[in-house]
């Protein structure tokens, strides 16, 4: 398990994306700033009736935050289609009248306001965000399940990102890797089905990198190579 000092700030050229003191309208977002950043946090393991009920209460606020979006998409005159299920990439399209202003929409829904931890996007949503570039909004819903939720609106998140820093904590990961390996350390095998964030996904090669392993698998069509901390094992 790692320690909860393990930040991974990422640079922005835009919004500080879960740490701005200030509200933001929920169309657009502010001038840029450079130098920015935003904090994503590598989460320690939980139990299985625990992770059930976040599944339980995300699904319950998912559910309310898209179908409020829809609404406010249609008062801005767009035709919004909820696509149900785990669509990968995004959970709405979104379409003007006229055709001008077409939105593959991600919806994040907070059950209160949007705190320091923020929200994050999987590596398939990030993809579809780096391949659909302006047609590609993030929208985070504060409050989603009371009769007061905000909508943020970010026009193609990818390109706010510039770079990636890892801060002193990752100094810990560092030294591990001049030790043997501790119990703790979770090593994926082949033909194993193991957890990469919500997903389940069936290792199909491994290879070590000193006490740790990198693991190839397969998730919505395209191939990933993961180191194992990134991965944890299904229970």
């Amino acid at each position: 398990t790692l320690p909860t000092n393990f930040y991974l700030f990422k640079l922005l050229n835009g919004v500080v994306l879960g740490d701005s003191p200030e509200k933001r309208e929920p169309v657009g977002s502010p001038a840029p700033q450079s130098g920015e950043r935003m904090r994503s946090y590598l989460e320690h393991s939980i139990d299985r009736r625990e992770r059930e009920r976040q599944r339980t209460e995300a699904r319950e606020a998912g559910d309310a935050a898209e179908k409020f979006v829809v609404a406010q998409e249609a008062k801005a005159g767009r035709d919004a289609i909820r696509l149900g299920g785990n669509n990968p990439g995004y959970d709405i399209t979104s379409k003007s009248m006229d055709g001008t202003d077409e939105r593959f929409i991600e919806v994040k829904s907070i059950s209160g306001e949007w705190g320091g931890i923020g929200v994050r996007l999987t590596p398939t949503q990030f993809a579809y965000a780096e391949q659909l570039g302006e047609k590609y909004w993030l929208y985070v819903v504060e409050n989603a399940k009371t009769n007061q939720p905000t909508i943020h609106a970010i026009q193609d998140p990818a390109a706010h990102v510039s770079a990636f820093c890892f801060d002193c904590g990752w100094r810990e990961i560092a030294e591990i890797a001049t030790k043997e390996a501790p119990p703790s350390l979770f090593v994926p095998k082949v033909g194993e089905t193991v957890l990469f964030g919500e997903n389940e996904v069936v290792v199909e090669a491994v290879k070590s990198w000193g006490v740790f392993v990198q693991a190839t698998f397969k998730l919505d069509g395209h191939t990933y190579r993961k180191m194992n901390t990134a991965l944890s094992p299904k229970e």
